[in-house]
């Protein structure tokens, strides 16, 4: 494939996945990317390269230390914003909770 139409299919892809994000603006989320990784989040804002979501922190004790990473345990501590690029982005749907 020639970097033209690479280019092009790529900018057709973070188009559509743009307009994805862009309904379900405020809305919770589920977030698919294409290394098999999938976020929960509130969708905060969408540009022509990026989601931002906010994500909920936890705290998991690892070794006696307590780190924060993102999952699902007891209890949550705050949220942070992740980026996710638009062009990893395979999928997104509301969740009801």
């Amino acid at each position: 494939m020639s970097y033209r139409k690479y280019m092009k299919a790529l900018n057709a892809h973070n188009q559509q996945m743009m307009k994805q994000c862009k309904k379900h603006m405020n809305q919770y989320v589920q977030c698919n990317m294409m290394d098999g990784k999938v976020y929960e989040g509130y969708v905060e804002k969408v540009d022509k390269q990026n989601l931002y979501l906010i994500v909920e922190m936890h705290y998991k004790k690892k070794s006696g230390q307590e780190r924060p990473y993102m999952g699902f345990p007891e209890h949550g501590l705050g949220f942070q914003r992740i980026i996710l690029p638009l062009h990893f982005l395979t999928a997104i749907s509301m969740i009801n909770y």
